[in-house]
């Protein structure tokens, strides 16, 4: 690998660490905020997953309808025999 292509994937690396620790802090204050806050947060989820419910319930029977016989078919004993 050249010089450039190694700085570059170590600036990538770098790049993603640091994402990675922004999406990790997003998820420390999600969750002491519901640990202190438990109120306003469960009414703000509560809120969240009523207008998920009303606008996007057709999507969450797509993906469930999807999901169910793909997971089965892929936990089936001849799919991890091989591996």
């Amino acid at each position: 690998m050249s010089q450039a292509e190694q700085e570059r994937s170590q600036e990538q690396r770098e790049a993603s660490e640091a994402e990675i620790e922004q999406v990790q802090q997003f998820g420390a204050v999600f969750v002491l905020a519901g640990v202190f806050f438990t109120e306003p947060s469960g009414s703000a989820l509560a809120t969240v997953v009523g207008w998920i419910t009303v606008y996007l319930s057709w999507l969450y029977m797509l993906k469930t309808s999807f999901f169910t016989p793909s997971s089965a078919w892929s936990s089936r004993p001849s799919a991890t025999a091989g591996a």
